[in-house]
């Protein structure tokens, strides 16, 4: 199938989609303020589509609604600053809870740092969100009736970044004894071993310990490890020695476990394809914490080191892939392969 895209659908077809997709999402009181049959209408009032989302309160579980206004925009290439003027003066004018930006591909550069100063400079009361086609991308996930609708593709662009190793063990979940992690862990560089799999470790053996089994022989809970512990490989493998001598979990539950979250957790800290959000949540974060906490936030947190952070991000991501493709050649494609020389094996 083809890359999931709206390039074939006109501007109303377009706004009709965003319509439909807040209403899977589960907003309500959806409202599109279409006042014409023309590809762009002129009656909106600066936004496509008003919605109301419930929004339940952690900390007495009460309810609230939130007021939301929606921008649609449908554009090949980068939606230009000029095209959100009239969405940001109504929501001033209006003041909704939240107003969202929809790109049908992406805001241009321009826009980003236009919103970036509307917000330094007016100090919304409402929060600004924008999603673009990645964005889009993932809130689809499921809604195959919506993407059968509008003729879109169901192929999700992230599969394309994603290393065959990972996808082949995603489909062939193996059944990795411990002998067999450890055969293949022990030729790792140890600090990438420790890196990429060592909070899963420390998991694994506090999950063992959350749960209350206990040592049969002396009736005693294994100690919760610390958040930090030297030689964390080794202490790894000890722990599984004693599982496997007391007989209480099947290895491959904990082998899976290990490798599934620590490949998902490496994964998501490489996407290429989402830099730009990693850095809005980042620079909205900092944002909030200014606003919130005025000079001293500069005391509690270290602000500087967040603007090096945000402008590191891409040369990380792009660094973190390397280690997430290198741990798939090296760590992945062995496991799976060598469970095809033990089937083989099984089999004679």
């Amino acid at each position: 199938m083809g890359t999931f895209n709206f390039d074939h659908l006109e501007e109303t077809e377009f706004e009709e989609f965003c319509y439909d997709l807040m209403g899977e999402l589960g907003f309500i009181n959806l409202s599109w303020r279409k006042g014409t049959g023309l590809s762009s209408s002129p009656s909106d009032q600066g936004r496509d589509i008003e919605c109301d989302r419930v929004v339940e309160d952690d900390l007495d579980k009460s309810t609230y609604v939130d007021k939301y206004f929606v921008e649609c925009k449908h554009y090949k290439q980068g939606v230009p600053p000029d095209k959100i003027a009239g969405a940001l003066a109504w929501a001033m004018a209006e003041r909704p809870s939240v107003l969202i930006l929809i790109a049908s591909n992406f805001f241009s550069n321009p826009t980003k740092e236009h919103i970036k100063k509307f917000i330094e400079n007016n100090k919304p009361s409402f929060k600004i969100k924008t999603w673009e086609r990645p964005r889009l991308e993932t809130l689809c996930i499921g809604k195959n009736n919506l993407l059968r609708k509008y003729r879109i593709s169901s192929n999700i662009t992230f599969l394309n970044i994603m290393h065959p190793a990972h996808l082949m063990y995603i489909k062939e979940n193996p059944e990795i004894t411990f002998s067999e992690l450890f055969n293949v862990l022990d030729t790792i560089d140890i600090n990438i071993v420790e890196g990429v799999f060592g909070h899963s470790f420390l998991m694994a053996m506090w999950h063992r310990h959350s749960v209350g089994i206990r040592n049969v022989q002396t009736g005693k809970n294994f100690h919760l490890p610390p958040m930090y512990v030297d030689n964390i490989y080794e202490k790894f493998k000890e722990h599984c020695l004693n599982l496997e001598k007391e007989h209480l979990l099947a290895p491959w539950i904990i082998t899976g476990y290990v490798v599934f979250s620590s490949l998902s957790t490496l994964f998501a800290m490489s996407n290429k394809l989402e830099i730009d959000e990693v850095i809005d949540r980042v620079q909205a974060g900092k944002k909030k914490l200014i606003d919130e906490l005025g000079d001293k936030a500069h005391e509690i947190a270290d602000i500087d080191t967040m603007d090096k952070w945000i402008k590191d991000t891409p040369d990380r991501i792009t660094q973190n892939y390397e280690i997430y493709a290198q741990v798939c050649e090296t760590v992945l494609a062995p496991l799976i392969t060598n469970q095809y020389f033990a089937e083989d094996k099984d089999n004679t």
